[in-house]
């Protein structure tokens, strides 16, 4: 599922006046299918400045954890030459900390061609939502705290920017639904899954509606979804 373009991070010296990216809640990516994802092709015979990794410029203070993915192909006899480095966002109960992709690029001799050269790089690994700072840790902690703890996404704000990230309420807001999308085959499984047996058992939670049916202006109504 493809992320946003737009989507970052708010340093907390921005103007708080700023703090809607204008991310349109509406716009989504058309692929759900998690499943499609190509495998990781090791082989680049791209010029590495022609492809720089986005700098999301997450705060310095927060804690880095940092994976080094290699070529898979040998290569010894290559030289270093630079590497791409992604930071993304993520979470365990009580920290918010970085997650620091570095995948190193190296000069190798060309096969079968002598005096000529090509650049060996692994690729990102797939996401579960691209061109995106948030980690599956970090997305799981937003919505279980709307939808299970009951916690609005203005207070998660609140509550991420205590621990000094400043995120905006439209960017939370895309994060849910693209969760939500992405967990959709899911949900269609478990529907077919229910629809074989006769009986389900459901919550039915009133809720006062107005209208007028005679005897006042409000009654009982009951909404079911799944």
């Amino acid at each position: 599922i493809g992320g946003f373009k737009s989507e970052r991070y708010i340093p907390a010296s921005s103007n708080p006046a700023q703090t809607d990216l204008g991310l349109a809640f509406d716009e989504v990516a058309a692929s759900t299918r998690l499943a499609d994802v190509q495998k990781i092709s090791y082989t680049r015979n791209k010029n590495p400045s022609t492809e720089k990794a986005p700098s999301e410029g997450l705060p310095a203070n927060l804690p880095r954890v940092t994976t080094v993915v290699e070529p898979r192909e040998d290569i010894s006899g290559c030289e270093k030459i630079g590497e791409q480095v992604y930071e993304t966002l993520d979470y365990k109960p009580g920290e918010l900390f970085v997650n620091r992709l570095v995948l190193p690029q190296y000069r190798c001799p060309a096969k079968g061609s002598k005096g000529s050269s090509r650049i060996v790089q692994a690729e990102r690994p797939a996401r579960a939502i691209k061109r995106s700072i948030a980690e599956p840790g970090l997305l799981a902690q937003v919505v279980i705290d709307k939808f299970v703890d009951s916690l609005p996404l203005n207070r998660q704000q609140d509550r991420y920017q205590r621990g000094g990230i400043t995120l905006a309420y439209s960017t939370l807001a895309d994060w849910v639904k693209l969760v939500a999308e992405a967990l959709e085959p899911l949900g269609g499984a478990l529907l077919r899954e229910m629809l074989r047996y006769d009986c389900w058992r459901s919550d039915e939670t009133g809720i006062a509606i107005l209208a007028s049916l005679g005897k006042g202006d409000r009654h009982e109504g009951y909404f079911w979804t799944y």
